[in-house]
């Protein structure tokens, strides 16, 4: 799935890339300067404004469609429930 091969046959579909040294696309120039700070160490982790236990289901989500397990949509359903369980504990 983040095999170079992969990613570059499928390049306008990646919203950013999770490989470096792959071709870009056109329509999303802001990833060269994202890459090529992870070609120098820097790494930006998704969850830094998601509350734990979101950020816990979102890898758990991503790790599932990546698997098989689940369907993007499958995962769409979690997730919105994750958000709606945590929005309901902070009322």
């Amino acid at each position: 799935m983040t095999s170079v091969n992969v990613v570059n046959k499928y390049i306008e579909q990646y919203g950013s890339p999770a490989t470096l040294n792959v071709k870009l696309s056109d329509k999303t120039p802001h990833l060269k300067q994202l890459l090529d700070s992870a070609n120098e160490g820097a790494f930006l982790i998704t969850d830094q404004v998601l509350p734990q236990q979101v950020v816990q289901k979102l890898f758990e989500a991503q790790d599932k469609v990546s698997l098989g397990e689940w369907t993007p949509q499958q995962a769409a359903v979690e997730m919105d429930k994750a958000v709606n369980d945590y929005k309901s504990k902070k009322k």
